[in-house]
């Protein structure tokens, strides 16, 4: 330890001694910085308010009894001046097993609470168009105010902005504006940093391990509104510059939520830019355009689940189980096994999806209402449909992830959505390398009429990768066409509303009531004064879950949408990167997101064939 280094042990105002902690810190500097070391040692519990607002008494109290505690009376003479240096109040050594510092954080702001602000609230909470919910100060105005803010997918469709709930204004915010309301342009080919430049490679080295550190964990409980990380370029004034930077990406640029902190100014030397963006959403469920069935099933059609809500996605490849050797298939975990209560174990994966089937069926029936001379077609289609449903079955879910699995072969965190599940109809037949797209189709695409799956990139190969032209083949719209985009990144992942909304649309969510265990906890984290619990309570009100070191691609708008998870990202000489699993809206662009497919086969134990 340094000759000019001081150790002090503090206490917070009102803690028991048990709770004193000690820091280390030059006694040249203020005490106005010692105030700044202090904040940093106790977040999250002191991010409610400003350094300035914090106040140090000295003291000298033996660390052994809370007795002297209950005693003490701090008086105006003993307390710290900003401007000081702390060696100016601490002339000797500070003696060991005493307190010598108090720490006085400001009060805590009431909480301004009424029945009927309550009532209301709990009503939006329950609401399937209702995104999130927070207090929340306008930066942009320079309102210290804090405010209840409402995220609303319809707002756009409606006037009113604002609710008054007797003392209390409720602002709702449309979770696309500003950005996604727009028509996003595409990149002007004359600017002379396209977003397709790949970032420097120190730059990929310090993020890697920055997700791990300064942006593992606990930087991103402290930053909830945070929705994803990656390497690009910085932009000023809207445009790109030549500087390297490290993307935050935020819902609701320009409003601090309680219990957030600001963004830092760099990090590991490089500098950060933060750009608006929606919480990436699973795409799995919906209408969408059905697959036929199939005997021979090829990598792109429909599956999906009949159980709880169903769902409806794509198949992604054809695997075996490393151990016994028994082949089955890949898809996303959200698709084979959609909500966490369950285990998933031996659920009935059907091909097509049921879902894709009922559509079908409803398709002639409606054709048969419009023009009585199809009824007899449609009575014969919908008996074959019926027919197709009782040997549709396929196989039935083994195991599978849904977050950030860590790699013991790369030593760090991947995010996995994908399921492995085991072949079970041995009257149907598995094509491993051939895609749901006829000859026709993939020539007038100028693809090659023998395009095949016929391997799967591996961690190192990404390295070399500059720029890449991709396709997928998926349920919903088929075959199309994006681009990789070269940034390392990670993405968070929105859980409660594809659960909560599916859930109640087959009314298997209890009507809400004074009991309502999930209304109890909406209402704590509200409620609360105390800024170390909001991060956690807020959790399980609006749970997401991280992707780490995910491959983002880039497709036209309409060429990726719900139904298509599942499908596997492949270049056009038919080598597979990963498996879709997500979209994610930002100011920059429309992206769909995926799991490498490297870690996929170590996170669930297969191998291709």
């Amino acid at each position: 330890m340094s000759a000019d280094t001081i150790e002090l042990f503090c206490l917070v105002q009102g803690n028991t001694v048990a709770q004193a902690f000690t820091l280390k810190i030059d006694q040249n500097k203020s005490i106005g910085q010692l105030k700044e070391v202090i904040k940093m040692k106790k977040t999250p519990e002191f991010n409610f308010f400003a350094v300035d607002q914090v106040s140090l008494w000295k003291v000298q109290i033996q660390g052994d009894s809370d007795e002297k505690l209950n005693e003490l009376k701090l008086r105006k003479e003993d307390q710290l001046l900003s401007m000081r240096k702390i060696s100016s109040y601490f002339t000797e050594k500070p003696l060991e097993g005493y307190i010598h510092i108090i720490i006085e954080p400001p009060e805590l702001p009431m909480v301004p609470w009424s029945d009927s602000l309550e009532s209301r609230l709990c009503q939006l909470y329950a609401s399937d168009n209702i995104v999130d919910i927070f207090w929340g100060q306008n930066l942009k105005e320079d309102d210290a105010t804090w405010r209840i803010y409402v995220v609303t997918r319809n707002l756009l469709r409606q006037s009113e902005k604002t609710e008054k709930i007797g003392d209390q204004v409720i602002n709702f915010i449309a979770v696309e504006e500003g950005f996604v309301s727009a028509e996003i342009p595409p990149q002007n080919p004359h600017d002379p940093l396209p977003t397709w430049k790949k970032t420097p490679k120190k730059l990929q080295k310090a993020f890697d391990e920055a997700l791990e550190n300064e942006l593992g964990l606990s930087f991103r409980k402290m930053h909830y509104n945070l929705v994803g990380m990656s390497t690009g370029y910085k932009r000023i004034q809207g445009k790109f510059t030549e500087v390297p930077a490290i993307i935050l990406y935020v819902r609701q640029k320009g409003i601090l939520r309680r219990g957030c902190v600001k963004f830092p100014d760099e990090i590991r030397g490089y500098p950060t830019d933060i750009i608006e963006a929606c919480v990436a959403t699973p795409y799995g469920f919906g209408a969408s355009a059905c697959q036929s069935y199939q005997e021979n099933i090829m990598l792109g059609s429909s599956i999906g689940i009949i159980k709880s809500q169903g769902t409806s996605g794509t198949l992604s490849a054809v695997v075996y189980d490393k151990d016994s050797r028994q082949i089955g298939i890949l898809s996303c975990e959200h698709i084979c096994r959609l909500s966490d209560s369950s285990t998933g174990k031996d659920v009935i994966i059907y091909q097509p999806s049921h879902k894709d089937l009922d559509n079908l069926k409803e398709s002639f029936v409606k054709m048969a209402r419009v023009n009585k001379t199809y009824i007899k077609i449609s009575e014969e289609m919908c008996n074959k449909i019926e027919e197709d449903k009782k040997k549709s079955a396929l196989a039935y879910y083994k195991r599978g992830i849904q977050g950030n699995f860590f790699s013991k072969i790369h030593e760090k965190y991947f995010g996995i959505d994908a399921a492995f599940c085991i072949f079970s109809n041995i009257n149907r037949t598995l094509c491993p390398n051939k895609f749901s797209i006829s000859p026709e189709d993939l020539k007038k695409e100028k693809l090659s009429e023998d395009i095949y799956l016929n391997d799967f990139y591996e961690f190192k190969e990404f390295d070399d990768i500059v720029d890449i032209d991709v396709f997928k083949v998926g349920k919903a719209t088929g075959l199309t066409f994006g681009k990789l985009v070269p940034i390392y990144s990670a993405v968070s992942i929105d859980l409660r509303n594809k659960n909560i909304e599916y859930a109640k649309k087959q009314g298997i969510i209890p009507p809400y009531n004074d009991d309502d265990v999930d209304k109890r906890i909406f209402i704590g984290y509200m409620k609360t004064r105390l800024v170390e619990k909001i991060n956690e309570m807020r959790q399980q009100c609006y749970p997401t879950v991280w992707f780490d070191r995910q491959l983002i691609f880039e497709f036209k708008p309409g060429d990726f949408v719900p139904g298509d998870s599942g499908a596997s990202v492949v270049n056009k000489e038919g080598k597979a990167l990963g498996i879709l699993h997500a979209a994610w809206i930002t100011e920059n662009s429309n992206y769909a997101i995926a799991s490498p497919y490297f870690a996929v086969f170590e996170a669930l134990d297969v191998v291709k064939e």
